[in-house]
């Protein structure tokens, strides 16, 4: 979510410094970047969806998590905003995830799963405890991929994962939803030089590497919780 919205930044959008949720925000404009990721919730204010996509101001961009409600569609449609929404493999999403709640810049401190050793110990106590709640939150998003007018953008595509020519056809189609007047080769450029590797809120230093965690056991709790059914509908395996 971050590298893309310094992708749309240095693209030359406008950052309204707004993360929304569908019954708070944080607001994140002028804040340094080590406050935000050592305590982001001192940012938070409580406000409905509907309410807070009024403070994003024409021109601007935002980020969100959404569930997707009926609240949530008519605030999106009443805002006559563009919506992408980016999609990564649920297992690497997972990794990534743990891996930024245990940050150590982080004031507020994980369960006593994150003193393993064993990285795949480690994940499977991360699975038990947050990863099971992070699917569930997941699936309540998960509808937006079917709605009408969502540009659905894969993390894989769009970092090359996938081979250049995807590369080139995901930027293509982000450039034209969000009216930007370059060419993917141009964008590309930019993505590399100026995004790929950049401090964010939730960049960890390096990308994560699924096999370093997963496990049986992981996997197990990953189906249990609906993840592999969730991760096919989205086109992963």
């Amino acid at each position: 979510t971050y590298l893309v919205s310094l992708f749309l930044k240095e693209l030359g959008l406008q950052d309204s410094c707004l993360h929304l949720r569908n019954r708070f925000y944080w607001n994140f404009k002028d804040a340094p970047l080590d406050k935000i990721i050592s305590d982001p919730d001192q940012f938070m204010e409580k406000q409905a969806l509907r309410e807070s996509l009024m403070l994003v101001k024409p021109g601007e961009f935002c980020l969100a998590h959404l569930e997707y409600t009926a609240e949530s569609v008519e605030s999106l449609d009443r805002s006559n905003c563009r919506h992408i929404f980016l999609v990564r493999n649920l297992r690497d999403a997972l990794v990534s995830h743990m891996r930024f709640i245990e940050d150590k810049r982080r004031l507020s401190r994980p369960g006593p799963w994150s003193a393993e050793k064993d990285s795949k110990k480690k994940f499977a106590g991360y699975m038990k405890n947050v990863g099971c709640a992070y699917l569930r939150g997941f699936s309540r998003q998960l509808n937006w991929i079917d709605h009408s007018g969502v540009l659905v953008t894969k993390y894989e595509g769009l970092v090359g994962d996938f081979g250049s020519k995807t590369q080139l056809s995901t930027i293509a189609k982000l450039l034209n939803f969000a009216m930007v007047p370059i060419s993917a080769e141009e964008a590309l450029n930019i993505l590399n030089a100026q995004a790929l590797g950049r401090p964010t809120r939730t960049y960890s230093g390096s990308p994560s590497n699924v096999l370093d965690y997963w496990s049986e056991e992981a996997e197990n709790i990953f189906i249990d919780h609906l993840g592999l059914s969730a991760n096919q509908r989205l086109g992963y395996e």
